[in-house]
């Protein structure tokens, strides 16, 4: 009973460490990093504009309340949309890597080097929020370079605080942000980024995180229900900000069949 309690914290702690900042700057190697040339890393206004055009191919909707059968539906028509516009598809699976649960993986096509293969969704918190409760066994929480933090969790207090949070900033009839990542069938299907598993050695990162400060004044009011983030605190609570997303842009090209491998900390190389 004991073995299996600590080979049960063991595979927990595995999962869970590299989103730790502490053993992470204890531990800052070749494991935990991935070294990007100048090459690798692509301006933020390039990257922006690239999301902004893929997400401006999936197929809109209207509807306010979420609807699975729906969300089902466009997250199959929308894959075939990226596929045809960036020349791949994502799927969900298990992971190659024991005991780290689901994974993500191009399906079909291939992804080319500089493409974005994810973002990261929840809810943004700046560094002075509170978050205490819901970190507690939260393996989805992605620390930002500027100290803020995305929650990904899809379960649990996480996912209430998303809702309202969307529910708040909702402009009328216009979501203003995507909910359905919650649901197995997000309407972008590029809004899985939690799920994209730390590279070992054995498996070498692909992907890197690149933080994008999303302009809420001048994006597309249209598109932000494609966009699966919101800010904790509302506009009368914390002032005006831009919106904190978070893409994973392949390091490499990414063929069907490869799982994608992240790491959590990055080293920009001069």
């Amino acid at each position: 009973m004991l073995i299996k309690t600590f080979q049960w914290l063991s595979r927990k702690w595995n999962s869970y460490k590299y989103r730790f900042v502490p053993w992470i700057v204890v531990n800052i190697n070749d494991k935990t990093s991935v070294k990007v040339s100048q090459d690798q890393v692509y301006s933020s206004s390039i990257l922006l504009s690239n999301l902004t055009e893929q997400i401006n191919k999936f197929q809109d909707y209207s509807f306010l309340r979420d609807d699975i059968d729906e969300y089902a539906r466009l997250n199959e028509v929308n894959q075939a949309e990226l596929l045809n516009h960036s020349g791949f598809a994502l799927a969900l699976r298990e992971s190659c890597l024991d005991g780290a649960g689901r994974g993500v993986f191009i399906e079909k096509g291939k992804a080319p080097q500089g493409s974005i293969v994810g973002v990261y969704p929840g809810t943004v918190y700046q560094p002075y929020q509170p978050i205490l409760i819901q970190s507690v066994r939260n393996q989805f929480l992605f620390r930002c370079a500027d100290g803020v933090l995305v929650d990904g969790n899809d379960r649990g207090i996480s996912k209430v605080i998303f809702k309202s949070c969307s529910s708040r900033d909702q402009i009328g009839l216009v979501r203003t942000s995507d909910t359905s990542w919650l649901t197995p069938w997000p309407v972008n299907p590029l809004n899985v980024g939690q799920y994209v598993n730390n590279g070992t050695e054995q498996e070498k990162a692909n992907v890197c995180y690149q933080e994008l400060d999303l302009p809420i004044s001048t994006f597309p009011l249209a598109l932000r229900k494609f966009i699966p983030n919101v800010n904790y605190a509302s506009v009368s609570q914390d002032g005006f900000r831009d919106l904190k997303v978070v893409v994973l842009v392949a390091l490499r090209d990414i063929s069907a069949g490869e799982e994608l491998f992240s790491s959590y900390f990055t080293i920009i190389q001069a």
